[in-house]
């Protein structure tokens, strides 16, 4: 996976759901201190069989750029529409993650910026892995 920070810090990390005209979409949400929003489609999935569940998601992808004041609050505020909920257990430099046992856990709503991830510390690892390939 490519670096996306492009020297800026990673200020908030969400999960997602909208409901479009055709179905209901999930995915991540990163806002980074330059003020750019990128987006990740994906989620889990459950293999009944098995009884386990794999998270798996596409690159990430600009989805607009903040004006002004870059705030954790005002970037939540822009994306009406969207459910946002904390971010499952994919790294953010990480397309898939699992299997782990059982189901997903059930999202938890996002509603304030105190309940989420403190990546000023995370050391991000973008070494390609063959076995770490985006879902397209």
């Amino acid at each position: 996976m490519e670096d996306f920070r492009n020297g800026a810090r990673i200020l908030a990390h969400w999960g997602f759901t909208v409901d479009t005209e055709h179905s209901w979409v999930t995915g991540e949400l990163l806002l980074l201190s330059s003020g750019v929003v990128l987006r990740r489609y994906g989620g889990s999935t459950w293999t009944p069989g098995l009884d386990q569940t794999t998270y798996h998601f596409t690159r990430w992808s600009e989805m607009f750029r903040l004006d002004g004041d870059v705030t954790v609050e005002r970037a939540a505020r822009s994306l009406g529409g969207y459910d946002l909920h904390l971010p499952g257990p994919t790294r953010v430099d990480r397309f898939r993650v699992g299997p782990f046992p059982g189901g997903s856990a059930r999202a938890v709503p996002y509603t304030s910026p105190e309940q989420l991830p403190d990546y000023t510390r995370l050391d991000l690892d973008f070494v390609d892995d063959p076995d770490d390939r985006p879902r397209e």
